[in-house]
C-alpha cells in the first residue's frame, strides 16, 4: 500500500488485518508522503494491528514491514515462490486479464500492490511490470487510495474463497 496521509491508512491497516492479510508493505512512491514523515506512524499502525487482530479473531497474525521503494519490493518480491501471484491495481485499464483469470492456478502467496493518492507514476508501473506484477483494473470508478485497498483485499478474498462455485470457461 502506497503510504497515505493522515489517519488513511490506518483503516487499511485495519481492515487488512481483521481479513486475514499475513503483511503490510507501506510502499514509498512518487506521490506517497516522504519517508522522513512515516516513523511515529509505524508504532500507530503496530497498535492498531494488535487491536484488530484481538477483535477480529483471525488466526492470521499479521506483520507489517518497514517502508519500502517499488524496487526495494521488487528486489523482496524475486525471493518469493514461484507460484506467488504479483498483481499491482491502477486506476487505467491496463491489465491484460481479469481478477478471475489472474486467479485462476492457486498461488502461495500473492503480493498486491495500491498505490497512494495519485497512483503509481509511469516510471513505477514500469518497474513493477518489468518484476513480473501484472496490472490489475478495478473498474471505470476512480476510488481514493484507502478504498481501493479494501476493495482490492475484498475482492481477492472472495475470489479464492469461492473459486471451487466458479469457472474460468467462458
Amino acid at each position: 500500500m502506497g503510504f497515505l496521509k493522515g489517519s488513511k491508512l490506518d483503516d487499511v491497516v485495519r481492515a487488512a488485518t481483521e481479513a486475514g492479510v499475513s503483511e503490510i508493505l507501506p510502499l514509498i512512491t512518487a506521490r506517497s508522503i516522504p519517508k522522513d514523515h512515516t516513523s511515529g506512524r509505524m508504532e500507530r499502525m503496530h497498535r492498531i494491528m494488535t487491536e484488530a487482530l484481538s477483535q477480529s479473531g483471525s488466526r492470521i497474525p499479521t506483520r507489517l514491514s518497514e517502508p519500502l521503494s517499488i524496487p526495494e519490493l521488487c528486489r523482496r518480491a524475486m525471493g518469493t515462490s514461484s507460484t506467488c501471484l504479483r498483481l499491482f491495481f491502477h486506476e487505467m485499464p491496463l491489465a491484460q486479464s481479469s481478477i478471475h483469470r489472474y486467479c485462476t492456478n492457486v498461488p502461495d502467496e500473492i503480493i498486491a500492490c495500491v498505490g497512494p493518492e495519485g497512483g503509481f507514476d509511469d516510471d513505477e508501473v514500469k518497474t513493477l511490470t518489468q518484476n513480473g506484477f501484472s496490472p490489475a483494473w478495478l473498474g471505470p470508478g476512480v476510488l481514493r487510495a484507502e478504498t481501493a485497498a479494501v476493495f482490492v483485499i475484498s475482492a481477492l478474498r472472495i475470489v479464492f474463497l469461492e473459486r471451487s462455485s466458479w469457472s474460468t470457461t467462458e
